[in-house]
């Protein structure tokens, strides 16, 4: 056995082979097993040019996939400074090389291509490997909700009397003036020079934004340009937002991106609030990189 590490495309093997790889050793029915959600994750992304970087362990005589991690190529700011990012998705051995350090192999060629790397919900086996490769690890990300209604959610949650004073002392909304702008290239352009200014964070230009949001196979995506008045001189909030309506007893309002001007913030959460409530949504979720 002769294995290599290398990118899908350097080894020019169909990324249909790498679908079923993930199809055939996951223990569970998984997205990137489906054609069009693979390929927009791994190939459509703007830095792609429609190329998947995913690494693979390959067995080139055998013509056999052994191992792979999802990438992402995801500009990444830091400090004002554009880097070339990566995101980890999906980090699957076969059962046969486990043990054997091929894993660590692939996370090591990873850290060769990329001035960063992240990677969300890592299992305790994984994280093992990737702390030895010299990564951070944050245990938990700022999550918040805002309950709009809380009678449907009430069969679901474990509450005491305080929490559910505190919910209704909090149900109160945002009463800020907002405007709402259209949202295109030219808009988010402050917005996004806003964001380099002040944050570390992947790329959300308008390339990035669109691919994410618009493009996605599986989900719809609203987005939106808030300011405090149509005369506002600071950056717009980029606002996105999911439905979530697959739970039949309440319905959940996500929201995918908020950035932009503090002078623009209040006008954003009083337009997200104002938004859940006037289609009748019972909680908001969101959290925060």
């Amino acid at each position: 056995m002769s294995i290599e590490i290398g990118t899908v495309n350097h080894f020019g093997i169909d990324s249909k082979e790498v679908q079923e790889f993930y199809r055939a050793n996951w223990n569970r029915p998984i997205a990137l097993a489906d054609n069009d959600f693979y390929n927009w994750q791994f190939k459509s992304a703007p830095s792609h040019n429609n190329l998947d970087v995913s690494v693979i362990a390959f067995d080139a005589e055998k013509k056999q996939i052994f191992g792979v991690m999802g990438v992402t190529q995801r500009p990444t700011v830091l400090d004002g400074k554009s880097l070339n990012g990566g995101e980890l998705t999906t980090w699957m051995i076969s059962e046969e090389l486990q043990g054997t350090g091929i894993g660590t192999e692939i996370v090591q060629f990873c850290q060769s291509q990329y001035d960063v790397l992240t990677g969300f919900g890592i299992s305790g086996a994984s994280l093992k490997v990737f702390m030895r490769q010299d990564f951070r690890f944050i245990k938990q990300i700022p999550r918040f909700l805002k309950v709009i209604n809380f009678e449907p959610l009430k069969k679901h949650a474990k509450y005491n009397s305080l929490a559910q004073d505190l919910i209704y002392r909090w149900a109160k909304l945002n009463t800020s003036e907002f405007t709402v702008r259209d949202m295109n290239e030219v808009s988010l352009r402050s917005s996004n020079d806003y964001l380099i200014r002040n944050f570390n964070h992947f790329s959300r230009n308008y390339a990035h934004l669109q691919w994410r949001y618009e493009n996605h196979p599986f989900f719809r995506h609203k987005q939106f340009l808030i300011s405090s008045s149509p005369q506002s001189v600071h950056a717009p909030v980029f606002v996105c937002l999911r439905e979530e309506l697959s739970v039949s007893d309440f319905k959940i309002l996500h929201v995918l991106d908020c950035f932009g001007a503090d002078e623009n913030m209040s006008a954003a959460i009083a337009f997200i609030e104002t938004y859940a409530s006037e289609h009748n949504f019972d909680v908001i979720d969101f959290y925060c990189t």
